[in-house]
């Protein structure tokens, strides 16, 4: 988190103004930044787009709901609103669709309208909803708030928060050709760049990447060039090799991304932006390999990168995690992590290592830190690890790859080869072609 903990106060205003203005007056300023819409000044962007993004910055959201549904905006083209829902409800969706914890407050009244009764009952659900707590008037909303902020802030701190599982089926994105799959991600991440108000990725190297890399290059250097910050964290390192060594992980990323960012630009990517590599050796005698964990976790959980491109290996595998290394633990407890890496994988890789060990950030930082996580099968050789990843059951110690179906937001693109007859009787509604694919439905 930031210096000061960011908080979005979520609410129809009219019915709630003395509610609101209690957050107001009586926060400590000293430790939060508190979003009040009524209190904000002229912006030139639209009331949605501060919206959206002061939620997606916040470190938790407070939804009041009182007797009001609030207003129902026009339905605009172009945007992930519908039209028929309020702005607070909109929020609310906002919110979890970016896995931003909440406390709910709701008030104690004999009477709601009829589209703010059904919103509640959305919020209550059982096992899609949040667990709620009830005030009837300021002062018990104070009471209540004070030692659940503190309880939130603890979970946060010490990283033990869990967000919701959604069980929802992976989002596919279905591809005629590989091309189409490469530029399907190269545009994912150039509108992340354009649009996102952090511009943080988690990027690696692999094949799969390189080419994803070479149409963002070769298709989009107007756009590039006009980035101000980028920031990079990549994912995975060969245990004991340095950074300089040319058969590192970071040599190999510098050179398939670095290096044309750098051509871009003419001039240097840290000068600009900011990268952070997993290193392979610890370089300070006084620093345990404990240490060095607990420093890419911090730097992971800080930055949250809002996407990631992670491809698996034709083995299922990912961030070098070899299933038959693994069976019977709980590979969603671990954080950063020396793995092994199996020799079938071994062989997939570039550079390739000499050991068989990597420093990885891990399943967890996968799971409960990136927004949006996209995993692109492509080719015919995919297709059998594509159908097992798709359709098969979670099983973390035989597949360690189906553990990131436990990811809210993954988005799966896939071509042809590699599809194969899988989607045959996946649900309709969670098919997208590539031809019909807006990114602004997505990432909204």
């Amino acid at each position: 988190m930031a210096s000061k903990v960011s908080v979005f106060v979520s609410s129809s205003i009219v019915d709630l103004i003395d509610e609101r203005t209690f957050f107001k007056k009586s926060i400590n300023k000293d430790l939060f930044d508190v979003f009040l819409s009524e209190y904000e000044g002229s912006n030139h962007n639209t009331p949605f787009e501060i919206c959206k993004n002061s939620i997606q910055k916040a470190d938790f959201i407070i939804l009041l709901l009182g007797r009001r549904y609030g207003h129902v905006p026009t339905k605009i083209d172009g945007t992930p609103y519908n039209g028929d829902i309020s702005v607070t409800h909109l929020e609310y969706k906002i919110a979890k669709q970016n896995n931003i914890p909440m406390l709910i407050y709701i008030k104690d009244l004999n009477h709601y309208e009829n589209k703010q009764q059904v919103f509640i009952d959305e919020v209550r659900d059982f096992f899609r909803g949040n667990y709620i707590s009830n005030f009837k008037d300021i002062n018990e909303l104070e009471k209540r708030i004070q030692p659940d902020i503190a309880n939130l802030l603890s979970q946060l701190i010490n990283n033990k928060y869990r967000f919701p599982v959604d069980k929802k089926y992976p989002l596919i994105i279905k591809c005629n050709t590989d091309s189409e799959l490469y530029n399907c991600c190269a545009q994912s991440l150039i509108w992340v760049l354009k649009n996102a108000s952090q511009k943080s990725l988690l990027l690696s190297g692999g094949r799969t990447n390189s080419q994803i890399y070479a149409t963002m290059f070769d298709n989009y250097e107007k756009i590039i060039k006009e980035i101000e910050k980028i920031q990079v964290i990549t994912n995975f390192e060969y245990f004991g090799v340095s950074g300089s060594n040319t058969l590192s992980r970071q040599s190999h990323f510098k050179e398939l991304f670095v290096s044309k960012i750098e051509r871009i630009e003419g001039k240097a990517f840290t000068e600009k932006n900011e990268i952070f590599y997993i290193p392979g050796i610890v370089t300070d005698s006084e620093k345990s390999l404990d240490t060095l964990y607990d420093i890419i976790d911090f730097k992971f959980q800080t930055m949250k990168p809002f996407i990631a491109i992670q491809p698996l290996s034709p083995k299922g595998e990912f961030a070098g995690i070899c299933p038959s290394s693994y069976k019977n633990l709980k590979i969603r407890e671990f954080s950063a992590k020396v793995m092994s890496i199996s020799p079938e994988t071994s062989k997939h890789l570039k550079p390739t290592p000499k050991s068989p060990l990597v420093i990885t950030i891990g399943t967890k930082n996968f799971i409960e830190n990136i927004r949006y996580l996209f995993i692109p099968f492509s080719g015919s050789q995919k297709s059998k690890i594509f159908k097992r990843f798709v359709l098969g059951e979670h099983d973390a110690s035989d597949f360690a790859a189906s553990i990131l179906k436990k990811h809210n937001n993954l988005i799966v693109p896939v071509d042809k080869d590699a599809a194969s007859k899988t989607l045959k009787n996946y649900p309709p509604d969670r098919i997208i072609d590539y031809d019909k694919v807006n990114f602004d439905d997505i990432f909204n």
